[in-house]
């Protein structure tokens, strides 16, 4: 079965600041934008530094440290709870069974 193709790229118009007030004024919301990602890369390395010594201390593995954590953050356990039941169930039903010990794709051709 063969997909179309349907991004095609639309034309954008090319702004080009020419007023020097404006220019100006558009380079402080750049400086100002850069320095906000680099305040968001910082703190994303002193959450990874946090993590790691978390994991060290208390023997939990990084990545249920940091789903903990975003789950805490964004107050979504409930819906994670069902995301996941859906997503089992919908395994359950596609695959066939909840733990196989072989690949189910090979078992079709033999």
């Amino acid at each position: 079965m063969a997909f179309k193709n349907t991004n095609k790229q639309k034309e954008q118009p090319v702004n080009i600041i020419t007023n020097p007030a404006e220019l100006a004024k558009f380079k402080q919301v750049l400086v100002a934008i850069t320095r906000d990602l680099q305040i968001i890369d910082d703190r994303k390395e002193c959450i990874k530094e946090v993590v790691d010594e978390a994991s060290t201390i208390y023997s939990i593995d990084k990545k249920l440290i940091n789903k903990l954590a975003k789950t805490l953050y964004k107050s979504n356990y409930d819906s994670l709870l069902e995301e996941n039941e859906h997503f089992s169930l919908l395994y359950e039903t596609l695959i066939g069974a909840k733990l196989q010990t072989t690949d189910p794709v090979e078992q079709d051709f033999e």
